[in-house]
C-alpha cells in the first residue's frame, strides 16, 4: 500500500507534537534515559529533515513519554493529537470513575435516608429510635454530598486544566 491516510501536513504536524512532548518531558536525552530508544531515534522521530521524513516515534516511546508528562502533571501530548486527529477526545478515566462513584454513593445514601423516614411515618409518629435513625442517615448523605461537592469540584478544575 503506498497511499497514506492523511495529508503531509498531518504527518509533519505528528512529527511536531513529538517534538512538543519530548521538550516537555525534559529534552531526547531525559526521554532517552527513561526509555528503551535511543537519544538519535528520538530525535529524528520529530526532525523534518528530508532523511528523517519517515521516521516515527515507536509507539512504546510515545506510551513512555505521555505517561511521563501524565504523571507530571501535564497530558498526554501525542496521543491527544492523535485522538484529536481522528476525531475524537481523551477524557480522564479516573476522574470520570471518582464523579460517578460519588453520585452514585450520594443516591444511595439519600435513598436511604428516604427509606427510613418512610418507615418511621408509616404509623403517623416518629419514635426516639426512629428519629436517631433519620438522623444517622441523614448525617451519612451529608458526608456522601460533600464528597460528592470535591469531586465535582476536582473534575471542574481539571477540566478547566486542559
Amino acid at each position: 500500500m503506498t497511499a497514506r491516510h492523511h495529508k503531509n501536513e498531518v504527518y509533519l504536524a505528528i512529527k511536531a507534537a513529538t517534538r512538543r512532548a519530548v521538550r516537555a518531558f525534559g529534552g531526547a536525552e531525559a526521554l532517552s534515559a527513561d526509555t528503551r530508544i535511543s537519544r538519535p531515534i528520538i530525535s529524528r522521530a520529530g526532525s523534518i529533515a528530508e532523511d528523517d521524513t519517515a521516521r516515527f516515534a515507536p509507539l512504546d516511546m510515545v506510551a513512555d513519554v505521555d505517561a511521563g508528562l501524565v504523571e507530571a502533571g501535564g497530558r498526554p501530548v501525542i496521543t491527544e493529537f492523535l485522538a484529536a486527529l481522528n476525531g475524537f477526545a481523551l477524557v480522564r478515566l479516573a476522574q470520570q470513575s471518582d464523579q460517578r462513584l460519588a453520585v452514585a454513593h450520594t443516591l444511595k445514601e439519600t435513598g436511604e435516608v428516604v427509606a427510613v423516614i418512610g418507615r418511621a411515618l408509616a404509623d403517623d409518629e416518629v419514635s426516639a429510635a426512629e428519629a436517631a435513625a433519620i438522623r444517622r442517615e441523614a448525617v451519612q448523605a451529608i458526608e456522601a454530598m460533600q464528597d460528592l461537592i470535591k469531586a465535582m469540584d476536582e473534575g471542574a478544575r481539571d477540566a478547566t486544566d486542559k
